[in-house]
């Protein structure tokens, strides 16, 4: 997913055309970046300087640092990379920062869904029309707006509003698919073949 959304997708539209979603380097003044500086601010890293200096001195008991430091981990884009993973969403159009600084879906966002997103409900099968008890207890919101936006048919994904056109096709996003892992395959051999033989 998060490929598609930071890479890009193509969307092929009944009448052929294509519209492509690019991403758009984060602005410095950005929506996520306020949220960002709200978390990890001067008096956030103070503090996390003062209860390194307490725990080396024996006198902290470490919450407070172990607290801090998953934080860090959490958006850093070396680790789990959360705040690039947010990024790519608020790009996309799916979430937005509101005025309290908490990531919240956007308005519209069911219909902003990336084929990648609509191919793993199907594959997985935690689409409302396939799993109808929510045995993998996902959020309601997301799987009825989902489920009344889009529907699956043989030749790819459809608004339910204009079934006889065909938003994302299969054949399509089958193809965009094997280019991507024909690309990480190279790469990721390159990478092998380096750390093997210095190459």
């Amino acid at each position: 997913m998060e490929h598609c959304l930071r890479s890009g997708y193509k969307n092929q539209d009944g009448n052929g055309g294509l519209d492509t979603f690019e991403g758009v380097a984060q602005s410095p003044e950005g929506p996520l970046m306020e949220m960002m500086h709200h978390v990890i601010n001067e008096s956030f890293l103070n503090g996390l300087v003062h209860a390194h200096v307490q725990e080396a001195n024996g006198d902290g008991d470490g919450s407070q640092v172990s607290r801090d430091v998953l934080a860090i981990y959490l958006i850093s884009d070396a680790k789990l990379g959360l705040a690039r993973q947010i990024r790519n969403l608020i790009k996309a159009g799916l979430v937005e920062v509101d005025k309290d600084r908490n990531a919240i879906l956007a308005r519209g966002w069911e219909t902003k869904v990336p084929p990648c997103i609509l191919n793993t409900m199907q594959d997985e099968g935690w689409g409302k029309d396939v799993d109808r008890k929510n045995k993998f207890c996902l959020n309601d919101e997301i799987r009825n707006k989902l489920s009344i936006e889009w529907k699956f048919t043989s030749k790819g994904w459809v608004r339910r509003s204009q079934p006889n056109q065909i938003v994302y096709s299969h054949e399509g996003y089958l193809d965009r698919k094997d280019e991507f892992y024909d690309r990480f395959t190279g790469i990721e051999n390159e990478l092998e073949g380096i750390a093997q033989f210095g190459i």
